[in-house]
């Protein structure tokens, strides 16, 4: 091996996450190839493991080689990448039964695929999120069918996590990305486990508070106790002399409050023109809860 060439190797040779993060990108990226090969609907399908046998193999590779280090650090990344394929094709295709079936495309249709309206009963699995004309939060259905949604009620739905609930909504299929910039939206979705929309949601009824969700609801309670403190503080008192006393103007005390809490902790959304400045600056870093939020809020107690 020439000098040149092995001074080139000392990164993936003595960085080894180096090398397992480029193993793991690009397992879950052929994943996702994989199930769009295969055409998976459902995580039942043992095709989604084949995967699996290589990585063995390569596994088996990196014990016989283990004595040689160039051919170990190959074998392993390439087991680590099988493994990923494997793990990735079954996280984004729902589990068997899941009610995102009930959106599945009818052999023998004819005409426009409409939404299904119908009632479902379920857990509010996550923190409400308050967008510019919803509500949206994932919906841990237990009736008619197992799965979970994602549901978009009307702005200002009062439910928080844990709730029991019964709503109707139209039940739809995820959109289908139709450009580079539709991706995130999609993959956030599968990210929370929805693999179908609930939209036009409508409360019927709460039907009580999940016991496991306890914890969960006195964080959401602590947590808003500090954003109004954060927004008071901000924002000033409200009182008489308000317009003269106030640190910063209202618009600067919720972008303030953005970059401790984040966007979504916010009571109001952020206005469009504000967050599309942002991201044309590359800055929409700054307005997602993170550590560097979390150390700031730590440091100020």
């Amino acid at each position: 091996m020439s000098p040149a060439f092995s001074r080139a190797l000392n990164p993936l040779r003595f960085r080894p996450l180096m090398w397992m993060a480029i193993a793991a990108v690009g397992g879950v990226a052929a994943g996702a190839a994989w199930v769009e090969v295969l055409g998976a609907v459902s995580r039942a399908d043992v095709r989604l493991l084949f995967p699996i046998f290589p990585a063995l193999l390569c596994a088996f590779g990196a014990w016989l080689a283990r004595r040689n280090g160039l051919g170990w650090r190959f074998f392993l990344a390439t087991a680590l990448f099988f493994a990923f394929t494997a793990s990735a094709a079954r996280r984004i295709v729902p589990p068997q039964g899941d009610i995102s079936a009930l959106t599945a495309i009818p052999a023998n249709l004819d005409g426009p695929l409409k939404p299904i309206s119908l009632q479902v009963r379920g857990v509010v699995a996550d923190y409400p999120r308050n967008g510019d004309f919803s509500t949206q939060f994932p919906l841990d259905c237990t009736a008619p069918r197992r799965g979970r949604i994602w549901v978009s009620a009307p702005y200002g739905t009062n439910v928080q996590v844990g709730d029991i609930v019964s709503l109707q909504l139209e039940l739809s299929a995820l959109p289908t990305p139709g450009n580079w910039g539709e991706r995130a939206s999609f993959w956030r979705f599968i990210g929370n486990g929805c693999w179908c929309l609930g939209r036009k949601a409508t409360v019927l009824e709460t039907l009580g508070v999940e016991p496991s969700a306890f914890l969960a609801r006195r964080i959401a309670l602590w947590r808003q106790g500090i954003l109004e403190h954060y927004e008071r503080a901000f924002r000033g008192d409200g009182g008489e002399t308000a317009l003269r006393m106030r640190p910063f103007p209202a618009a600067n005390a919720q972008i303030m409050t953005a970059m401790v809490f984040g966007e979504g902790g916010l009571s109001r959304p952020l206005p469009q023109t504000v967050r599309d400045d942002f991201r044309a600056a590359g800055l929409s870093h700054v307005l997602v809860a993170s550590g560097t939020q979390v150390s700031v809020t730590v440091a100020t107690f």
